[in-house]
């Protein structure tokens, strides 16, 4: 498993990270890795943490990242890097619950080309525009035979609240639905 040394050393070699530090908290039952860290260009926190999630692979547990302004003198106690991940100001991967969001995870990685997206990802900060849109909603209608129109689509904007609209549209949430049977969501 990652450590904390190991985060802030990867994070460290990204270009756009001047400072980083690391601490290891429990964030909805989970042990989560999250860096704070001070930035010399703008990147947002999601490519951050892609980066490293995929430089460190498989062994590398949730990870959250949280940008601050100005130099970092010491890492903030770990209560308030809790508060900081509670009021959104922290972009923590959040892995997949069930195969509709393992699959759901799937598209819209293909379909927005990055190697990672978490369920609480919001689709306009993983880089989605209205070209995304269409090639998520025919997918959709493709794969899982629902039909959602782009307004209702941009109301759930996280995997999650995608996979909660759906599922209950779904025959067999496993499985695709048989072909020829969309209905409107």
């Amino acid at each position: 498993m990652a450590t904390p040394e190991q985060v802030t050393a990867v994070l460290l070699e990204h270009e756009c990270v001047t400072q980083a530090l690391t601490a290891s908290v429990v964030h909805d039952d989970t042990d989560v890795l999250i860096a704070v860290v001070s930035l010399s260009d703008y990147c947002d926190e999601i490519t951050l943490r892609n980066h490293v999630m995929g430089l460190l692979g498989p062994s590398c547990p949730p990870v959250g990242i949280w940008v601050v302004d100005g130099p970092l003198t010491t890492l903030p106690e770990k209560a308030d890097i809790l508060e900081a991940v509670s009021h959104g100001h922290c972009a923590v991967y959040t892995p997949p619950r069930s195969p509709l969001e393992d699959r759901l995870a799937a598209l819209w990685v293909g379909v927005l080309g990055v190697n990672r997206i978490g369920t609480e990802d919001d689709f306009l900060d993983c880089g989605g525009d209205s070209v995304a849109v269409m090639r998520i909603l025919s997918a959709l209608e493709e794969e899982f035979g629902v039909a959602i129109e782009m307004r209702r689509f941009m109301d759930v904007p996280t995997i999650r609240q995608l996979a909660d609209l759906i599922r209950p549209s779904l025959p067999d949430v496993p499985g695709p639905p048989p072909a020829g049977t969309a209905s409107m969501v």
